[in-house]
C-alpha cells in the first residue's frame, strides 16, 4: 500500500504544435544537442526520431498554410476525411456569418449532410455494407402438369421435396460487388463434380443440404474476407476499412462476436421486421430464380428424349453453374434496389420511379409471356409443356420460396436423436457412400480433338457470326498453350 502511495516519475505526454516541431527541426539541424530538446520540450527521443521523419510533411504543410496562425495552433497533420465538404461547409458559414445569420451546431450537421449528398460523399461508403440470406432451390422442378406426358403414364421417380440445395447470396449496397454463391448440397463428393478442380461457387455438404453454424463460419472466413479485402484493394481504399456484413437471426448464424475480422464484422437486422427490410429478400433472390428457371426450361426445349429423361440427366453440375450464371445475370441495378426499404437515399430512388414493378419484384407478365410462347413454339415433341397456363408457370417460378434451410426438427425427432444419435451418423455414411464414383479421365488429345470438331461446325454454321468463330479460335490457342505448358512442366 506504502508503494503505490508514492508519486509517479512518469513523464506526461507532451502534445506539440506544428511550429513547435518545425522549430525542434531548425535547432536540430543547428547541432543542438537532442538530450537538451528532449528536456525542454517534455519529450522522448522517439517523438524527435518521428519530428525528424516527418520533415518534409511538415515543411510542406507550413508553406501551404494560409496564416502563421494555423501552425500556432494545429497539433497534426492528419487531413479532414473530406476535404471538399470541409472547405465548402467552412466557405457556408463564413457567408452566413458575414449575413448576420447565426449558425448553431445543429445546422451545421444537417447543412453537412445536405452537402455531403450533393457530393456524392455518402454512397461513398454504401459500397462496404453487405447483405447475406439463404434460399432452398429444387434443382430440376418442373410444373406439376408436366410430370405426366403423352407418352409417360406417371413421372414415378420424381421426388421434388429431396433434390434440393441451399444457396447463399450476398452482395453490397451498391451492386458494385457480388460474392460468389456458397451452395450445400447432401454429397460430400458428388458424383457429377469428381475431377472438376475449379467451380464457379463455393460448395460444401451437409447431410440435408441446411446451413448450420459451421458452414456459415467457414463462408464468412474463407470466402467473404477475402473477397471483399480484394475488392477493397481494387477500388484503391485501405485494407482496414470499415466493412459491414448485415444478417438476419437464422438460428444457424454464428454470434457476431465470431464473424469478426479486424474492421469486417457482422451486425444482425432487428428480428421482428427482417422480412420486411432484408435486402436479399426484397426480390433479390426472387430475380435469381427466375432467371435461373428460364435458362432451366430453355434446356428443357432444346434437349432430346422425354421429360423424365432430361429431369434423370440434369445433375449437380448442372445446377451449380446455372445458379453461377444466373447469379452473375443478376444486375447491379436489380441488387441496389434491394435496399431501398433498409437505406432509402437518393441513390436507390434514382433507378426507377416505378415503385409497383419493384415491390416485391413480382414475375413480369412479359416475362412469363415469353417462357409461354417458348414452349409453344419449341417443345412439340412433350405436349404437356405447351399447354401450361400462367397461373402454373406463376406457382412454378415461387415454388420453394419457403422451403427451410436450417434444421427444423418435430418434438418425434428431437426425442429420436436423443435416445439413437447413432442413426443420424449411419445416415451420413450411407449418403456419401451413394455419391462415391471412379473419375473419368480426358486426354490432351481427345480434348484437342473435340474442340477442333466443335470450331469446324462453327466455322461452317451460319447460325455462329465471325466474331463468335473468332472467341473460339481464341480459345484454342489458350488450350494449346496450357498444354504446352503441361507437358514441358512433366518433361523437367
Amino acid at each position: 500500500m506504502a508503494d503505490s502511495a508514492k508519486p509517479s516519475n512518469k513523464r506526461k505526454r507532451a502534445v506539440l504544435t506544428i511550429t513547435q516541431k518545425l522549430d525542434i527541426i531548425r535547432r536540430l539541424e543547428r547541432g543542438e544537442n537532442k538530450q537538451d530538446l528532449m528536456r525542454k520540450f517534455n519529450i522522448g527521443s522517439s517523438t524527435i526520431y518521428d519530428i525528424k521523419l516527418q520533415k518534409d510533411k511538415l515543411m510542406k504543410f507550413a508553406s501551404s498554410a494560409e496564416t502563421s496562425k494555423a501552425s500556432d495552433e494545429r497539433r497534426t497533420l492528419q487531413q479532414p476525411q473530406h476535404e471538399k465538404l470541409d472547405k465548402i461547409l467552412y466557405d457556408w458559414f463564413l457567408l452566413k456569418r458575414e449575413e448576420g445569420i447565426p449558425i448553431s451546431g445543429p445546422m451545421l450537421m444537417e447543412k453537412a449532410r445536405d452537402f455531403s449528398e450533393k457530393l456524392n460523399i455518402a454512397k461513398e461508403y454504401l459500397d462496404q455494407i453487405y447483405n447475406a440470406d439463404e434460399t432452398g432451390a429444387y434443382l430440376r422442378c418442373l410444373p406439376t402438369s408436366t410430370l405426366t406426358g403423352p407418352n409417360e403414364i406417371s413421372a414415378h421417380g420424381f421426388k421434388k421435396n429431396k433434390e434440393r440445395l441451399t444457396v447463399l447470396t450476398c452482395a453490397n449496397a451498391t451492386g458494385s460487388h457480388k460474392i460468389k454463391l456458397l451452395v450445400i448440397g447432401k454429397s460430400k463428393n458428388p458424383r457429377a463434380l469428381t475431377g472438376i478442380k475449379h467451380l464457379p461457387i463455393a460448395y460444401k455438404n451437409q447431410k440435408n443440404c441446411w446451413m448450420d453454424g459451421d458452414i456459415f463460419i467457414y463462408w464468412f472466413k474463407c470466402i467473404f474476407v477475402p473477397s471483399v479485402i480484394s475488392e477493397l484493394k481494387a477500388k484503391g481504399k485501405p485494407e482496414d476499412s470499415k466493412v459491414i456484413l448485415l444478417i438476419d437471426n437464422c438460428r444457424a448464424h454464428p454470434s457476431d462476436a465470431e464473424l469478426r475480422h479486424g474492421n469486417i464484422s457482422a451486425m444482425f437486422l432487428p428480428p421482428n421486421v427482417t422480412s420486411l427490410i432484408q435486402p436479399m429478400d426484397q426480390g433479390i433472390i426472387q430475380n435469381l430464380k427466375m432467371i435461373y428457371r428460364k435458362n432451366f426450361m430453355r434446356r428443357l426445349i432444346n434437349a432430346e428424349g422425354t421429360l423424365t429423361e432430361f429431369q434423370s440427366s440434369f445433375t449437380i453440375k448442372d445446377a451449380i453453374y446455372g445458379l453461377a450464371s444466373s447469379w452473375n445475370t443478376v444486375k447491379p441495378r436489380t441488387l441496389r434496389r434491394g435496399w431501398r426499404k433498409l437505406l432509402f437515399v437518393t441513390h436507390f430512388c434514382s433507378d426507377s420511379s416505378d415503385d409497383e414493378e419493384f415491390e416485391g419484384f413480382r414475375c413480369k407478365k412479359s416475362e412469363l409471356t415469353d417462357i409461354m410462347e417458348a414452349l409453344k413454339n419449341g417443345c412439340t415433341k412433350n405436349l404437356s409443356l405447351t399447354q401450361l397456363e400462367m397461373p402454373e408457370i406463376e406457382i412454378w417460378m415461387n415454388v420453394d420460396k419457403n422451403i427451410p434451410v436450417t434444421e427444423t426438427l418435430t418434438e418425434e425427432e428431437l426425442i429420436r436423436k436423443m435416445i439413437a444419435p447413432e442413426e443420424e451418423t449411419n445416415d451420413i455414411s450411407s449418403e456419401s457412400d451413394d455419391e462415391k464414383s471412379s473419375e473419368e479421365k480426358i486426354s490432351w488429345g481427345e480434348a484437342e480433338k473435340s474442340l477442333s470438331t466443335f470450331l469446324q461446325f462453327c466455322e461452317k454454321n451460319a447460325q455462329y457470326s465471325a466474331e463468335e468463330v473468332m472467341e473460339f479460335h481464341l480459345i484454342k490457342e489458350r488450350f494449346m498453350e496450357k498444354k504446352r505448358t503441361f507437358f514441358q512442366a512433366n518433361i523437367h
